[in-house]
């Protein structure tokens, strides 16, 4: 069974957490790996490694083992890398930065090989995800969803942040409008726009996570988590508890379903159970300035 995750951010470490699968609480697993700005992880598929995006100026990324001894040190291709993804055979790291996307090829131990592509054009990027032969690309800064490969097209949106790819549907958050965009794939028609908050003030949603007919969104600003139904009818919102809330890591586990919140600027990780009535918050972390946490499918503890 999963239960070794791995948290990144802005304290300067990688720890390595177990969960409780019956409760979903976390406690540290021991393995603490020094390094500046992790601030978003990605785990090899099969290998038992794990990826970082060093978010510094002259942007690297990092590879580590299980146990986080160090592996690799490599240039990001630009600066200030925000969001990794492995994709095949491939790492994708976008340079939030610099505007550049970086094409590494993976070796088959997982090492990081040449770079194989370098997207630019780009003005704020921040995060890659696949859809089909198409590699997506948010880009904040220009307000566009960038599709690289067959039938390459762009669609235009309100300051595109994260997205995720279900069945028919695309669901995009817009940082700059706090908006949750649906759309109807291939064609990329908009279904539906709604708000992401309904709490009031200044909201910057960050992230989102779909399971089980629901959506989670992340809000930074009112600290909250909401959730939609799949066609953005909106259900409730809960504090995140804690503050400025960047990333969500759903844990689907056989006695439950929970959902990992990285408050950054309270130093603390978040778990909530999903219930009938929306989120119940069951366990809590104290952990530097974390911004991200990922499960690691090929070990447990």
């Amino acid at each position: 069974m999963r239960d070794l995750l791995f948290i990144g951010g802005y304290g300067g470490c990688i720890v390595s957490v177990c969960r409780d699968t019956t409760t979903g609480r976390l406690t540290p697993a021991g393995d603490v790996a020094r390094t500046e700005n992790p601030s978003f992880l990605a785990a090899h598929p099969r290998l038992p490694i794990v990826y970082a995006a060093g978010e510094i100026q002259e942007g690297e990324i990092t590879v580590w083992n299980a146990d986080l001894r160090p592996k690799q040190r490599v240039s990001s291709g630009g600066a200030e890398p925000c969001h990794v993804n492995v994709v095949d055979d491939m790492l994708v790291t976008t340079n939030y930065g610099s505007g550049t996307v970086a094409v590494h090829q993976l070796s088959q131990y997982g090492r990081i090989g040449a770079l194989k592509t370098l997207l630019t054009g780009h003005t704020r990027p921040h995060q890659s995800t696949v859809d089909g032969d198409d590699l997506l690309v948010t880009d904040l800064g220009q307000d566009l969803i960038y599709r690289y490969g067959p039938g390459e097209t762009v669609a235009a949106l309100g300051g595109p942040r994260h997205l995720i790819r279900m069945d028919d549907y695309a669901y995009v958050l817009g940082e700059n409008d706090a908006s949750l965009t649906i759309f109807e794939v291939p064609s990329w028609t908009v279904m539906r726009k709604v708000a992401t908050s309904k709490a009031g003030g200044r909201v910057y949603p960050s992230d989102l996570v779909a399971a089980d007919g629901r959506l989670y969104v992340g809000n930074r600003g009112p600290d909250t988590i909401a959730v939609f139904t799949l066609d953005g009818t909106y259900e409730t919102e809960v504090p995140s508890g804690g503050t400025w809330p960047r990333h969500l890591c759903l844990d689907i586990c056989p006695e439950g379903e929970f959902l990992h919140v990285s408050n950054q600027h309270s130093n603390t990780v978040a778990t909530f159970r999903s219930t009938l009535d929306g989120l119940e918050q069951v366990a809590e972390l104290s952990t530097p300035s974390p911004a991200c946490v990922i499960l690691a499918p090929w070990t447990s503890r």
